[in-house]
């Protein structure tokens, strides 16, 4: 019969996401659950995340819950859709109460491992949900239950006295949970009650009115949660999008939260490549893939995929033109086996310093990136160079091999395109982040000023934790033709023989130099950064 437990129930349960208040995953074993702010519910959210005392209800019908509004001021809403009437719930189903989000799920996500899972059954520390309450009237029930309250007071206050002895007050005695419950008496069940915000919700005037750019697959739920906002807010501030908004449209957010960044890619699918590997070799979750490309069913050789990779905006320039990045964590590179990874690595973004190719192979370690940006800062100020400077691959998200490349493995080698004549790539090759094109050495290369650039490259340093100063930059790959012009335009610019010995191996040098001979390294030179704490720098 509906409302009735059956023999064999799905092992149903909610994860429950509220706005600084972390997650609970709440097990099922009842026919039903009231949720809202009020003492009473079986879930109870603070009121501060705009959750109505009694917000909604979750009934067990056969083998299916049910999701009831119970006329809450804020609406209740199930995957984006106003809920006005009885609604059947499946397996991700998500349920947004004020600001608050709920998967109903079958079974727990592996992703979350870190909040236990709350038997209803068991005793809970019941936590009183803030506010205001209202002050008691003189009714002869309230001044007799204020008579007790202060009875109790006292009571306590003769047991911790000192010089009298401790008692404990005697057991409850337990109650018979299988007589008297009915499909809605609850009352042997203890509510659960989500925490409160750890900080107090933001004063209005903290909040400022921002613009989101929706993505693919991306739903005004989704929007909600980024923002820490209740989905009928959002809904309020985007009368026209009460239906899923098209891929692009801008929606008006008021949040304390700043506008998420966002960079659209391309990728060209390759032979062998498909939607596992691409998530690796991208950074990107495969599901998220499957919804920016709808109409990929299966990835083909050629097909271009688009993708969107978050940008995360890091530190400052100084006063003096050289950037002082402020990095919240030390990047720390490990060998696993034969591939090392990288732990807390950091995202090159575009500035005025260069221009980056494909944010999502775009991740060094802090060291790197920070003696990289020091040496185009330098680069540009003692060149007077105003023109683009494109810096391509560097590493994954977290490090390891990818696509073709055989370094690229640890944040620490970085490809930057020889610099173009006048200034400027040519335009007409999307890829990733750009349509630029790389530059064709024997044309569209300004030999002059790359050498300008490797003399600055050549003279960077770090110093290790010893104290000692060592070369920035250990080696620099650049095939032997244009280590050729690259050799002539040093020759212009007056270098001295020992120099040319030293920087480049053209035309053979028998001792170590910095610029060497890599095959395939025709548009672009390959460096390789030291890091003072590695034993194989220097």
């Amino acid at each position: 019969m509906p409302g009735q437990q059956p023999s064999n129930p799905p092992s149903w349960m909610l994860l429950v996401r509220s706005p600084r208040a972390g997650e609970r995953v709440i097990q099922l074993d009842r026919p039903v659950l009231h949720i809202g702010s009020a003492a009473d519910c079986d879930v109870v959210l603070d009121a501060n995340f705009g959750v109505s005392a009694h917000h909604c209800t979750l009934k067990l019908s056969g083998r299916q819950y049910i999701l009831l509004e119970r006329r809450s001021k804020n609406g209740t809403f199930l995957n984006s859709t106003l809920c006005t009437e009885p609604t059947s719930l499946h397996d991700g189903d998500k349920i947004a109460v004020g600001t608050c989000v709920m998967e109903f799920r079958a079974k727990a996500p592996p992703s979350v491992s870190a909040p236990p899972a709350v038997d209803l059954k068991a005793p809970v520390s019941l936590t009183i949900p803030t506010g205001t309450p209202s002050r008691p009237r003189g009714s002869p029930l309230r001044r007799l239950l204020a008579f007790w309250v202060a009875v109790l007071g006292v009571s306590t206050w003769l047991l911790v006295t000192p010089g009298r002895e401790v008692q404990a007050p005697p057991e409850p005695p337990d109650k018979d949970e299988t007589t008297g419950t009915t499909g809605d008496d609850l009352s042997t069940h203890p509510a659960i009650v989500l925490p409160p915000p750890e900080n107090p919700p933001e004063i209005e005037h903290e909040r400022k009115w921002i613009w989101h750019e929706r993505i693919p697959g991306e739903t005004l739920l989704d929007v909600a949660s980024l923002y820490d906002v209740s989905l009928a807010e959002l809904q309020l501030w985007n009368k026209s999008a009460r239906s899923e908004p098209a891929p692009g449209t801008r929606l008006r957010v008021k949040s304390a939260r700043p506008a998420i960044e966002r960079r659209n890619e391309t990728y060209t699918v390759k032979p062998g490549d498909s939607w596992e590997s691409l998530s690796i070799d991208l950074g990107v979750e495969e599901d998220a893939l499957k919804k920016y490309n709808p109409d990929v069913r299966r990835p083909r050789t050629g097909d271009i995929l688009s993708f969107w990779v978050d940008i995360e905006p890091f530190g400052a320039p100084s006063s003096e033109n050289i950037p002082i990045f402020r990095l919240p964590k030390s990047s720390v590179v490990y060998q696993d086996g034969a591939e090392p990874w990288i732990e807390n690595a950091v995202q090159l973004v575009p500035s005025r310093w260069c221009d980056v190719r494909c944010a999502a192979h775009a991740y060094g370690t802090d060291h790197t990136l920070t003696k990289l940006l020091e040496a185009l800062a330098t680069f540009r100020n003692v060149a007077r160079y105003t023109g683009q400077i494109m810096i391509g691959d560097i590493s994954r998200i977290h490090g390891g091999k990818y696509g073709p490349h055989l370094s690229h493995q640890s944040g620490r080698d970085i490809d930057i395109w020889l610099l173009p004549r006048g200034g400027v790539y040519r335009k007409g090759c999307p890829n990733c982040s750009t349509d630029a094109c790389r530059p064709e050495p024997d044309t569209e290369v300004d030999w002059d000023l790359t050498w300008r650039f490797i003399r600055v490259l050549e003279a960077l340093r770090t110093t290790n934790s010893r104290g000692k100063e060592l070369p920035a930059v250990e080696v620099i790959f650049l095939s032997t033709p244009q280590q050729k012009q690259l050799f002539e335009a040093a020759t212009r610019a007056g270098a001295g023989a020992d120099e040319l010995k030293r920087i480049i191996q053209y035309p053979r040098s028998r001792t170590p130099t910095l610029v060497r001979d890599w095959k395939g390294h025709v548009h672009h030179m390959h460096v390789r950064f030291c890091d003072p704490e590695d034993l194989a720098c220097g």
